[in-house]
């Protein structure tokens, strides 16, 4: 089974990203259509908010 198959299995709602043109270091190789996904991505999903461990505790 490819990778996007396995993940789209156990992830239902993964969201998928096409660069064409790149191999493993699609940052570094298209940077600009990475970036412009990336920034999609997080205007539809706002950041949870943050979380932080103290005294071994973890703080929300």
């Amino acid at each position: 089974m490819e990778v996007a198959a396995f993940l789209r299995a156990w992830l239902p709602a993964v969201e998928e990203a096409v660069i064409d043109g790149v191999g493993h270091l699609l940052q570094i190789q298209r940077p600009e259509p990475v970036a412009r996904a990336v920034a999609r991505f997080l205007a539809r999903h706002r950041a949870a908010p943050s979380l932080s461990v103290a005294g071994g505790m973890l703080d929300v």
